[in-house]
C-alpha cells in the first residue's frame, strides 16, 4: 500500500506512545473529509425535473433548488457517518479511510465535471484513481463502471484522441506510485 505508506510516513516523527493516537486522529480526519465529500456529491446529484419546474426554473442545471435541499446531503452524511463499520475504521487507523477517501473523491470529480464540464476534474480523477489502484486493487473492478459513467456524461466527445491520451497520462502518473515501494 504505497499511498498508505506515504501518507503515514510523516506521522512517524511523533514516535513513542503518541504514535497510535496520532494515527487514529489522522484516520478520523480522513473520515470527516470523506463524509464531507459524500455530502457534496449528494448535493450535486441530478434530480428529475418536471415540465413545470423547467418552465419556472431560472437555471438549466439539474441541482435541487428548494428550501429543503440540505436534507439529502445531511441524511447521507449521517447515514454513512453513523454506520458502525465506518465509525470503526474512522477511529482506528486501518487504511480503509484512505481507500474510502480516494473513492469518494473520484465520484465527486465525476459529478463536478457534470456540472461545469471542465476537463480538469476528469484529469484529477484519473490521477487520483491511478493512485488509488496502487493502494487498493478493488478499484480495478470499478474501472469499467467509471468508464461507462464517463462515456455517459461526455457522450461522443469521450472518444477524442487528445482527451484519451491526457486521461491515460494522468492515470499512468498516478500509477507511478508503484515505484515508491
Amino acid at each position: 500500500s504505497p499511498l498508505t505508506f506515504l501518507m503515514c510516513y510523516p506521522l512517524r516523527l511523533v514516535g513513542g506512545a503518541a504514535y497510535p493516537l496520532v494515527l487514529n486522529i489522522f484516520s478520523a480526519l480522513m473520515g470527516a473529509v470523506t463524509v464531507g465529500l459524500l455530502a457534496r456529491s449528494v448535493a450535486i446529484l441530478p434530480h428529475d425535473r418536471t415540465r413545470e419546474q423547467r418552465t419556472r426554473g431560472h437555471s438549466e442545471d439539474t441541482v435541487l433548488h428548494i428550501p429543503l435541499a440540505w436534507v439529502p446531503p445531511v441524511f447521507a452524511a449521517g447515514l454513512v457517518g453513523l454506520q458502525l463499520t465506518f465509525w470503526e475504521h474512522a477511529t482506528a487507523m486501518t487504511g480503509e479511510m484512505i481507500q474510502m477517501l480516494v473513492f469518494a473523491y473520484c465520484i465527486r470529480c465525476l459529478l463536478e465535471y457534470r456540472l461545469d464540464l471542465q476537463d480538469a476534474w476528469l484529469f484529477k480523477m484519473a490521477f487520483v484513481y491511478g493512485i488509488g489502484i496502487t493502494n487498493n486493487w478493488a478499484l480495478i473492478g470499478f474501472a469499467p463502471l467509471f468508464l461507462v459513467s464517463l462515456m455517459w456524461i461526455r457522450g461522443f466527445s469521450f472518444f477524442d484522441s487528445g482527451f484519451l491520451i491526457r486521461m491515460a497520462v494522468c492515470g499512468l502518473a498516478g500509477l507511478s506510485l508503484y515505484l515508491v515501494m
